[in-house]
């Protein structure tokens, strides 16, 4: 199984978070406790490096390319700002619960 799949990561069937972010307290197949297992600040901080890089190099070439008005800039970046940090946070989420599982269970 992928470190990047958002399921289980001792079974493989159930899906890891039970909302937007929020993370399931146990999986209903096999009873693996993932609310025992905190990511903590980690996927924040990730998530606000790549998108911010991400974010202000694009700005910057747009800006420097075609210096659009503002609202063309809030258009276009406001909505990549929301969408690319939920996807870098449940992304990173997944990834560093599924690397505490394996660690953990390897002891």
């Amino acid at each position: 199984m992928s470190l990047l799949s958002p399921r289980c990561p001792s079974c493989g069937e159930t899906p890891l978070f039970a909302s937007l972010l929020k993370v399931h307290n146990a999986c209903a197949k096999c009873g693996l406790e993932l609310g025992k297992h905190d990511a903590g600040d980690g996927p924040t901080f990730f998530a606000i490096v790549i998108v911010g890089f991400l974010v202000m190099t694009g700005a910057g070439i747009v800006e420097y390319k075609s210096t659009p008005p503002l609202w063309v800039h809030a258009a276009l970046w406001i909505p990549l700002i929301f969408g690319g940090s939920v996807f870098c946070l449940r992304l990173f989420k997944t990834y560093l619960i599924t690397l505490e599982c394996r660690l953990s269970e390897k002891k």
